[in-house]
């Protein structure tokens, strides 16, 4: 799949741009996924899906704007990141989006898009979960990065979206393709089984956590840290050693437990 090195002007009019508001996101949603209608920033569903083949600010644009992805994977709750620009999807508009046969063939391909961007091997003919497909090389975007990444929420709106639409067997499918990949990229564990509700599984799996060497190690110092302090305590009270060891017991265990609790605080917090 091809970049450009070049933002389409629909982009920067959602970078820094004015939507506008005259109407709102919500009335606008209907016309916009049938093919009639333009979204707050002026862009039809077509110029959204041209995203994938440009970047922004030297960073893919599906990766850089924001304020896309409620359009494409509209939720019934507003959306934190563009609260004002993104539309709410109503039960009302769910249900001709159900009928609709334009819609239907458009959440397909956004699905699709988004699945690319993500590096997951799918078959559009087939709307089957392909890992010999996969590309690596775009895995990061979904990789863990302090226990935390916004496209994890972008994955939950997906979620929830082919949910309502009632796209069951592309929720599971996808589940599984993130549930095959949880071992190596570490996947947040509430958004892992939140993933899992969405896509009907019963007992949504624990993502796995990474093993930290660091947290390893600083635990290890905790305990001969501990070790020490304690040793020095009771010396200084009960005898055993002279002043000096008492001291250098201080000096070496407090410090160590100290540094080493701070380190293996980030460590459980970085999880």
């Amino acid at each position: 799949m091809s970049v450009v090195a070049a933002a389409l002007p629909s982009q920067s009019a959602r970078i820094g741009g004015r939507p506008d508001l005259s109407c709102s996101p919500t009335d606008r949603l209907l016309a916009f996924y049938t093919g009639t209608g333009k979204d707050v920033f002026g862009c039809d569903f077509n110029q959204v899906l041209e995203f994938e083949h440009t970047t922004t600010q030297g960073t893919p644009a599906l990766e850089k704007i924001h304020n896309y992805i409620q359009w494409i994977f509209p939720n019934p709750l507003p959306s934190n990141a563009a609260k004002e620009t993104s539309p709410l999807l109503t039960p009302a508009i769910l249900a001709q989006m159900k009928t609709n046969a334009i819609a239907q063939e458009r959440v397909r391909k956004a699905f699709a898009m988004m699945l690319r961007f993500y590096g997951i091997g799918y078959d559009e003919t087939t709307e089957t979960f392909d890992p010999l497909r996969n590309d690596r090389g775009r895995h990061s975007w979904i990789a863990a990065r302090g226990g935390f990444n916004h496209n994890y929420q972008r994955m939950t709106r997906i979620f929830i979206f082919l949910n309502a639409m009632g796209m069951k067997e592309q929720a599971l499918g996808f589940y599984h393709a993130l549930a095959a990949l949880d071992a190596t990229y570490h996947f947040n564990v509430k958004s892992f089984r939140l993933w899992g509700k969405q896509a009907g599984v019963t007992a949504p799996r624990v993502a796995t956590k990474p093993v930290s060497v660091l947290g390893s190690i600083a635990t290890i110092w905790i305990v001969v840290g501990g070790i020490l302090t304690v040793l020095g305590l009771l010396s200084q009270h009960y005898g055993g050693l002279d002043s000096g060891a008492v001291a250098w017991c201080y000096y070496l265990g407090i410090p160590i437990l100290g540094l080493s609790f701070l380190i293996k605080m980030q460590t459980c917090l970085s999880s």
